[in-house]
């Protein structure tokens, strides 16, 4: 009787253990770790083409999963190099919006990180640059908006 009951509880502690090993998504999606919201103006498409284009120019990988049944809905996790947990990793999520006769189409991007410090505040921008310029790696500086020209009145 005392090793049945012994048995059963090693593996009631076992499974409370196995279930909290690391962080999960959920865990990180608490009010407490957002760190800020990002309209992104382009599609989930272009997004994925612009992580494709990261991924060949500098050869780091970015998760995108879009949720099953939801395809508005996705979110996109970097993890530096390096680590391979989500303490450590930029999570966003993102809900597409279609255009209308305000706006074009664009992503909100809702940013969560368990961390916060100049690393992940580096690392967030990073993220956030691949959008706009995937064929810039890590450490590469952002080149110089270009000018625009001005009109003749």
């Amino acid at each position: 009787m005392k090793k049945t009951a012994m048995v059963l509880t090693l593996a009631l502690l076992a499974g409370c253990a196995a279930q909290q090993q690391g962080l999960r998504e959920t865990d990180l999606r608490n009010p407490e770790l957002m760190r800020g919201e990002k309209l992104i103006g382009m599609n989930f498409p272009k997004l994925q083409g612009a992580l494709f284009k990261h991924q060949a120019a500098c050869g780091e990988v970015l998760t995108f999963k879009v949720d099953a049944g939801q395809t508005s809905y996705a979110t996109i996790i970097y993890n530096p190099a390096g680590t391979d947990t989500l303490e450590h990793a930029v999570m966003l999520d993102l809900v597409q919006h279609k255009a209308n006769f305000l706006h074009d189409e664009r992503v909100k991007a809702t940013i969560y990180t368990y961390y916060w410090n100049a690393d992940v505040e580096d690392s967030v921008d990073h993220v956030l640059r691949i959008f706009s310029h995937p064929e810039l790696c890590k450490g590469d500086p952002t080149p110089a908006p270009e000018p625009k020209e001005q009109s003749a009145r």
